[in-house]
């Protein structure tokens, strides 16, 4: 039994532009599917979401899913020069904004929340 591999090239969008300018970066993988769901993807605390882990998860998610877009965040503690991770009270609104954007995009479509560790809390 062997396992296929896809890759899907990642690409910014408005929105993704958009936050990277305010509040980090952000990076996302799209299907043509219109009746896809569209997944925000949230990291740990240990890496940012660009980190190999992310990155082979979304792509996985990407096509497991068949999703529209898979849309990826770094929380501002993750590119600060003090790593201290805030509690999770503090991540919350910054992690709305980021949903809310996403899911404006995409009406009507399914909305997945996933997340590794912290950001699946």
């Amino acid at each position: 039994m062997t396992k296929e591999m896809v890759s899907i090239e990642p690409r910014t969008t408005e929105i993704e532009d958009d936050l990277m300018m305010k509040r980090g970066e952000s990076s996302s993988v799209k299907c043509s599917d219109r009746n896809s769901p569209v997944v925000v993807f949230a990291h740990g605390s240990g890496a940012p979401s660009t980190s190999q882990w992310i990155i082979r998860w979304k792509n996985l998610l990407a096509t497991a899913l068949n999703a529209v877009e898979v849309a990826t965040f770094d929380y501002p503690f993750i590119r600060a020069a003090s790593k201290a991770i805030p509690k999770p009270e503090t991540l919350v609104g910054f992690h709305s904004d980021f949903v809310r954007k996403v899911a404006a995009k995409y009406p009507g479509h399914p909305l997945i929340l996933a997340g590794k560790s912290m950001g699946s809390r």
